[in-house]
């Protein structure tokens, strides 16, 4: 069918309120990539649609249909406000479930709703996909544009790890359609490879990781299918990309922690200006160099000031023009990561982009690759080895997850059952590392993973309410047989995994959404279907009377 032609179907097909409703779910859309103004808004649109536009009869009748649905669905804000009752701090309390309306607003508009028109689902897929290809389109200007970006920030006003999760599952339903439709696959093909060609230029991880459980579950589904052609095809490919992997995975690390110098000439060798090295005791390795060997201060310092007119001590600055760390920081690592000695030599050894790269804070030269996954997986190579070597935390993101993830653990210990209330979690999650780790407590002690934080907050009670929303609706209405709920569950559970997403607007609205969507479509077109038999039934009956 040509493109004119579904426009103008889809055009006829949406009454006012089912273009009221487009507009409040296109806002909301924006919002949770971009703007918590717009998911706002969106959110306030979709209550008044509830409350007073519409036939309240018809959505009383849905509600008496479906009201064991809905009281899943909006299970997890009833345990945020049972939680309440063996909470003392209610004004926190009161906090959370306001910032967890949307597993209250959701269900009730997906409900009003339901069953969603196709051609609703069409226009709104077509803004979610437009919507994330301007981000991406920003995103990679960005990235060309300033050869010091960092993938993290790339979309100023989106979080990495949100958007990630959506990349992946427009990419998801993307390959779906595409599959599925002949003709809009040469016009889906592009995007779809532009949004994974994004995941691994801006190096968001969590997208990567994503993109391989799902390559993984559509191999399984290839199997399944008993497609022998393409399931022998299927299992060469991800075969041999797993041995590549494996195989440049183990070269980085031989690379970072085997070292490559002996001790035996740092005993007897001085500086090219017969300058002493400093004694060496710290095995700290980077790069397979001891960044503590062949270390001359005064000669760095020297030599240092000359080339550059900075003293050691001075601030370098960021591409956002913040100060974090001094160059007497950064520059021993820096020469370091090269195999230089850093003393004089070593520094007159530096390139003009050497020289740049430091004073934009990299204290690696693998930092500031382009196009690799290399800088973030030696960022988080030299987390655990400096947390070995000092035990410092700071700025650590892999070691403070594992910090708050401990301290979940010994909190579900201690509150087993129902878990330390809606009021309390965020007390009882920063009180253990405050004496320990105080700067730690400013970013709130989230451990990063869903299933932990509800087990601290609600205890077994909470994780079996989780459960059922998670698992027993899908399984009850077979969701499972369609292909886009699957994708949906993958990254919904890895989202869980990776934050706890239930805490972010981004990750609870588009959880909710999409579970209540999925759950009252399927519920309502199977009880259409149900009917329409029973009228055929009948009709088929009348006639043979006849």
């Amino acid at each position: 069918m040509p493109t004119k032609t579904v426009i103008q179907n889809t055009l006829k097909s949406l009454n006012i309120i089912d273009w009221c409703d487009v507009f409040s779910s296109m806002t909301l859309i924006v919002g949770i990539i971009y703007s918590p103004f717009f998911f706002t808004v969106g959110l306030i649109m979709m209550l008044v649609r509830v409350l007073f536009i519409g036939n309240m009869k018809e959505k009383i009748k849905k509600l008496k249909q479906s009201y064991k649905i809905l009281l899943c669905l909006l299970g997890i804000y009833l345990l945020n406000i049972v939680g309440m009752l063996w909470s003392s701090n209610l004004q926190y309390g009161l906090f959370e479930l306001n910032h967890k309306m949307p597993f209250l607003v959701l269900p009730l508009f997906c409900l009003v709703i339901s069953p969603i028109k196709k051609q609703f689902w069409q226009v709104l897929l077509f803004a979610y996909i437009v919507a994330i290809t301007i981000g991406v389109a920003i995103g990679l200007i960005n990235y060309f544009i300033d050869p010091y970006a960092d993938g993290r920030f790339l979309v100023p006003t989106a979080r990495n790890i949100s958007f990630a999760f959506h990349l992946c599952f427009a990419i998801s339903v993307m390959t779906i359609a595409a599959y599925k439709n002949k003709e809009v696959r040469k016009f889906l093909t592009p995007i779809i490879i532009l949004f994974t060609v994004y995941i691994f230029v801006a190096s968001l991880i969590s997208g990567i990781v994503t993109l391989i459980i799902l390559m993984i579950f559509a191999l399984i589904s290839i199997i399944r299918k008993k497609r022998k052609s393409y399931s022998i095809i299927a299992i060469s490919i991800c075969a041999i990309a797993l041995v590549l992997c494996g195989v440049w995975l183990s070269k980085q690390i031989d690379n970072y922690f085997t070292p490559k110098q002996e001790f035996a000439l740092y005993i007897k060798e001085k500086t090219a200006l017969g300058n002493d090295y400093i004694p060496f005791d710290n095995k700290f390795i980077e790069n397979g160099y001891y960044v503590y060997m062949y270390s001359c201060p005064s000669e760095v310092e020297s030599a240092w000031k000359q080339r550059t007119g900075l003293n050691l001590t001075d601030y370098c600055t960021d591409n956002e023009g913040l100060q974090y760390y001094k160059y007497n920081d950064i520059i021993y690592r820096y020469l370091n990561s090269k195999g230089l000695k850093k003393d004089a030599s070593g520094v007159a050894a530096l390139t003009d982009k050497d020289i740049e790269n430091i004073k934009k804070g990299y204290a690696n030269v693998v930092y500031a690759e382009r196009f690799s996954l290399r800088p973030r997986l030696y960022q988080t190579f030299f987390e655990f080895e400096h947390y070995l070597r000092s035990g410092e935390v700071r700025e650590m993101s892999v070691i403070q997850r594992y910090f708050w993830s401990k301290n979940a653990i010994n909190i579900i210990k201690q509150h087993i059952l129902i878990g330390c209330g809606t009021g309390d979690t965020r007390d009882e999650l920063t009180a253990p590392i405050m004496g320990k780790h105080p700067e730690l407590c400013t970013t709130g002690c989230n451990p990063h993973n869903q299933f932990l934080y509800t087990f601290a907050a609600f205890g077994l009670l909470g994780i079996m309410i989780m459960l059922i929303y998670i698992l027993y609706l899908p399984i009850k209405l077979r969701l499972f047989k369609n292909l886009y709920f699957c994708v949906f569950f993958i990254i919904a559970i890895c989202w869980m995994f990776a934050e706890s997403s239930f805490e972010s607007f981004e990750g609870m609205t588009f959880i909710s959404a999409l579970m209540s969507a999925f759950c009252y479509n399927d519920y309502f077109l199977e009880q259409k279907k149900k009917i329409n038999n029973q009228k055929e039934s009948l009709s088929s009956t009348f006639n043979a009377n006849l």
